[in-house]
């Protein structure tokens, strides 16, 4: 609804609107923080880096792909001090909107649906050292050295033989 709030063109009642924009134009940093924790959510990548060779369903790679987009976008939502949007409908609007992203990321992220799996795979965990690049620099008060561990933790498991 925040979201909404400061994107929309009034018909009636734009003194209210605006003094609601005014209001909202201050964003609470605990929210940067919080929004970002709660997406900067990815588990090791081997695991992924496996399962995207081995497995032969497209279905659940898109799945994949959008979830980890998501998560992605939810991250640099915090990073920017932008309220989530109701959807990601307008996925360029929302990217427009982010001062600190990855390079080309709106080419990047629509190029992850066209790919091979070994491309999607590697662009993927290319984007996501990114974020985490990102939030690193512009949310300095989130220690993200766990995650980023996590992340890049190998797994001996699916190790290629």
């Amino acid at each position: 609804i925040a979201d909404g709030i400061q994107t929309v063109i009034p018909l009636y009642g734009e003194k209210y609107i605006n003094e609601m924009k005014k209001s909202l134009s201050r964003y609470p940093e605990e929210l940067a923080l919080k929004l970002s924790e709660r997406y900067l959510r990815f588990g090791p990548f081997d695991e992924l880096r496996y399962r995207f060779q081995k497995e032969d369903n497209i279905i659940w790679a898109k799945d994949v792909i959008s979830i980890y987009v998501k998560r992605l976008l939810g991250t640099l939502l915090g990073v920017n001090r932008k309220y989530m949007p109701g959807d990601f409908r307008k996925i360029s609007y929302v990217i427009e909107k982010l001062e600190h992203k990855p390079e080309n990321l709106y080419k990047r992220i629509l190029e992850l649906y066209n790919q091979s799996p070994k491309d999607i795979i590697e662009e993927l965990f290319e984007l996501i050292i990114d974020v985490f690049s990102i939030v690193e620099k512009y949310l300095p008060e989130f220690d993200i050295s766990k995650k980023k561990e996590l992340f890049l933790k190998p797994q001996k498991a699916f190790e290629e033989k």
